[in-house]
């Protein structure tokens, strides 16, 4: 009787070690996405005039890290878009998280998506899950977020992104060019404040033969290679 008791109690050692050993080094086998009562649907009015005059509406999960979308993407008003020549200018925006089922597409910034966090139930046919992420790829926070989705088998629900990269459904650059044809802006002060002395000293670099690597230093060795 003994023997097998001490028997018994190293196998159910050895299983609860070999638990306790994947939930420390793979928690999320064990992680569920919570489930809570449904959101407050959106006032009838609101939907009535969204399908009727075709208007879109976009909902950002999250502030864009502490502050809000337009100050970082441009305007979230509709008029705002129509000035800036946007074709398709018909949108309201929101941080209403009660319009998540009518929402034509959901905002989530890469660096803060979290699986507890987000809508509940299956996403609406119509609805675009928007990824943004404006870092390169390798950027934690990006990493981190399709690791969660590859882990969860959620793929799936994100179907959109909007990066830099040209095959992104939404192109957002993180800086841009300015056409020469456009309207002149004067220089910030701190920028250049005496322009006939600048370019006395370029014109002075040309005529050596300078480059990056002779001005910069050896910082910019791996970055520049001369012809």
């Amino acid at each position: 009787m003994y023997p097998k008791f001490v028997s018994r109690c190293y196998i159910f050692l050895l299983v609860f070690s070999v638990y306790l050993i994947s939930f420390i080094n793979y928690p999320w086998l064990y992680t569920t996405i919570p489930r809570t009562t449904p959101l407050e649907a959106p006032d009838k009015t609101d939907v009535a005039r969204k399908l009727t005059e075709g208007r879109k509406t976009i909902l950002f999960w999250n502030l864009w890290f502490g502050s809000p979308w337009n100050e970082s993407f441009g305007p979230t008003d509709a008029e705002g878009l129509k000035l800036e020549g946007c074709p398709n200018w018909k949108c309201d925006f929101t941080y209403d998280r009660s319009y998540s089922n009518i929402a034509d597409a959901i905002m989530f910034p890469a660096g803060l998506f979290n699986m507890k966090d987000i809508p509940k139930g299956p996403r609406p046919h119509f609805q675009r899950w928007v990824w943004l992420e404006v870092e390169a790829p390798t950027e934690p926070g990006g990493l981190k977020t399709a690791k969660t989705l590859r882990n969860h088998k959620m793929s799936h629900l994100v179907n959109w992104t909007m990066t830099y990269h040209s095959e992104s459904d939404i192109v957002a650059f993180y800086g841009h060019f300015l056409s020469l044809g456009a309207t002149v802006r004067p220089l910030r002060p701190n920028l250049m404040s005496d322009h006939s002395e600048a370019m006395r000293r370029y014109m002075a670099a040309m005529e050596r033969g300078d480059t990056l690597e002779t001005v910069m230093g050896p910082s910019w060795r791996s970055f520049v290679k001369r012809p």
